[in-house]
């Protein structure tokens, strides 16, 4: 925090005046040069530094800050600032569920930022590979995984090459949600939740063998529902109607199902849902507006 001073009163006001931050959990460190916050005189400011260390326990204690200069004890200025995380660092209070866990699965899980759920059912895995935002097992733990790029930019494409119904072509533009950040945590979670959605309604395990008499392409949909589930209709012959194969081999197996499960990344009725005025992550949604105190 600096003050525009006068040259002669410099000396005297530097005696007298001090610093304090409202900064919730957060511990400041003050300079060895500024004692408690009390600011040293140059080129007419009174400046003074501090550090903060030790992240918080909540998220709740990041944001904008008040930082309040006194005088003989009493309050005769304030201006805002901000405090952040480092999105990518793993320097929070200990995680119980997922060990070494970067701090934006901790304090966006922690704060309620962007629906990631606290009753375990979703944990960080740090061993998934590039592009791969998340991950679940419908018919094991039914846990939602996360993964190191579920946190980056995140996009799908938008047009799909389809051979049924005598379609040669269908441009879907408006499957699947592209983001970063917060939001493209809430499209991973809605996409995994579609999946553990229609393993809880048909009880049907995709790319099996033998198939399931009523799912003989193998993607986890029963034949009476291809041409319904979710409004879009699909091959019940075809395991990949969109031929979403082209864009990763493993949709071979169950490319309709992946096709609804981008589909429902775009329902803003699901529970998972951002709050940008939560996310202090820096890089985050709030880190590029200017919360640089003014010169008082």
């Amino acid at each position: 925090m600096r003050l525009a001073i006068n040259q002669k009163s410099r000396k005297r006001i530097a005696k007298k005046y001090g610093g304090s931050f409202n900064t919730g959990n957060i511990q400041p460190v003050w300079d060895p040069a500024n004692p408690n916050g009390k600011p040293t005189a140059a080129n007419g400011f009174l400046t003074a530094t501090v550090t903060f260390t030790n992240l918080p326990n909540s998220n709740s204690a990041f944001g904008v800050k008040t930082a309040r200069l006194k005088r003989d004890g009493d309050v005769v200025a304030t201006n805002k600032y901000a405090v952040f995380f480092d999105k990518f660092g793993a320097n929070h209070p200990p995680c119980s569920t997922c060990a070494g866990c970067p701090n934006w699965f901790w304090y966006w899980r922690e704060g309620d930022v962007c629906g990631i759920p606290k009753n375990g059912k979703c944990k960080y895995d740090s061993t998934l590979g590039a592009g791969v935002a998340g991950t679940t097992e419908p018919w094991g733990d039914g846990v939602i995984r996360l993964g190191p790029d579920a946190s980056r930019t995140y996009s799908f494409p938008r047009s799909f090459q389809c051979t049924y119904d005598s379609v040669t072509y269908l441009d879907l533009s408006g499957i699947g949600r592209p983001g970063w950040g917060i939001d493209s945590i809430v499209s991973a979670l809605r996409h995994e939740q579609e999946h553990l959605d229609i393993y809880a309604t048909f009880k049907i395990r995709f790319g099996i063998i033998p198939r399931n008499p009523s799912d003989l392409d193998g993607d986890g949909l029963p034949l009476a529902s291809e041409e319904t589930y979710r409004g879009l209709k699909t091959d019940p012959g075809n395991a990949d109607t969109y031929n979403l194969k082209s864009y990763h081999s493993d949709y071979s197996i169950y490319g309709d199902q992946e096709l609804r499960a981008r589909f429902m990344e775009q329902n803003d009725a699901s529970p998972y849902k951002a709050y940008p005025e939560r996310d202090w992550a820096h890089p985050g949604t709030n880190h590029r507006i200017n919360y640089e105190p003014d010169e008082l």
